[in-house]
C-alpha cells in the first residue's frame, strides 16, 4: 500500500480558462506531453474545475508541475509576451489557415504562439531570446500590413 500511495501522489494547478488551450498545442509536442515523457507522470485535466491534475511520485509530481508554471507564467529562461492587436490585423498574425502562426513556429523553434478565438491579446512563449525576436517580428509585420476595409 506505501508502494501504491508513494507512486500515486496527485496534486493540482489551478489554469485560467483561457490559458487551457496552451496546454494541448502541439499534439505530442505539446507541454503535458513533454513534462509527462520528462518527468514519468500522468497529467489530465478537469475543464470543470479548471484544473490540471499530475499524478505520479511527489517529486516527480512537483517538477512537473513547476514545469507547467513556468510554460504559462514564465521565468527560469522561459519567457510570456502579451499584447493586443487590432480586429483588423489579427487575421494577417494568424493567416489562413494559421499559415502565419505555423511560419513562425517553425522559424523560432521553441515557441508557442497564440490567439484566441474570443479575443485579440496575442501570447508568444518559450525562450527569452526567440519570444523577443518573435515579438518583433510579429510588431513589424502589423505595423506594415495594409489593411483593408
Amino acid at each position: 500500500l506505501k508502494d501504491f500511495l508513494a507512486k500515486n501522489f496527485i496534486a493540482e494547478l489551478d489554469v485560467a480558462s483561457d490559458e487551457k488551450p496552451l496546454l494541448f498545442m502541439g499534439g505530442s509536442d505539446s507541454i503535458l506531453h513533454q513534462v509527462e515523457n520528462k518527468h514519468n507522470v500522468k497529467a489530465s485535466f478537469r475543464k470543470s474545475k479548471h484544473l490540471l491534475e499530475a499524478r505520479g511520485e511527489a517529486d516527480k509530481v512537483s517538477a512537473a508541475l513547476d514545469d507547467v508554471k513556468c510554460f504559462l507564467n514564465g521565468g527560469d529562461g522561459v519567457a510570456v509576451c502579451k499584447f493586443k492587436v487590432d480586429d483588423k490585423a489579427k487575421g494577417g498574425v494568424i493567416g489562413r489557415g494559421g499559415s502565419n502562426i505555423a511560419k513562425l513556429e517553425d522559424e523560432f523553434k521553441g515557441i508557442r504562439i497564440h490567439v484566441p478565438k474570443d479575443n485579440n491579446t496575442i501570447s508568444i512563449r518559450g525562450p527569452e531570446d526567440l519570444v523577443e525576436k518573435c515579438r518583433i517580428r510579429l510588431i513589424t509585420t502589423i505595423a506594415t500590413a495594409r489593411v483593408v476595409e
